[in-house]
């Protein structure tokens, strides 16, 4: 179980503060911050779990307004004006390239799995660079 504070952090990280912002808000230390990001398995797992429920609710958002503007882009491609047909050329194409919904595991017993792998993977770096 979240701790007030923790609760208040993760809602100051999804609001994008920074974690030292979040800390200064919040009235603790930043280490506290950097240490429940690094080092605590439930912070971590409410915080992605979180992250993905905003993303999945701003999503809907998008695709309730998708049809209106991709017609507007389709509108502006065909305009005669080749900065403005450029420009909502780039426009579609950042979009299609910021589709992919926040990963990382939701489960406490899975992200003390994710850094211990992450661990072993440093060590085997480190051996194989000659440390």
């Amino acid at each position: 179980m979240l701790s007030t504070q923790q609760d208040q952090v993760i809602c100051l990280l999804l609001a994008g503060k920074t974690q030292r912002e979040a800390a200064q808000e919040v009235g603790i230390a930043e280490e506290t911050v950097s240490r429940w990001v690094n080092g605590d398995a439930e912070f971590v797992a409410v915080l992605n779990a979180r992250r993905q429920e905003l993303w999945q609710a701003n999503a809907e958002k998008l695709r309730a307004l998708m049809a209106r503007a991709i017609d507007a882009l389709g509108d502006i491609l065909e305009s005669d004006d080749d900065t403005l047909r450029l420009r909502a050329a780039v426009a579609i194409l950042r979009e299609l390239d910021s589709t992919q919904p926040p990963m990382g595991p939701t489960d406490p017993d899975d992200v003390e799995i994710m850094w211990e792998r992450r661990a072993r993977i440093r060590e085997l770096e480190h051996m194989l660079a000659g440390g």
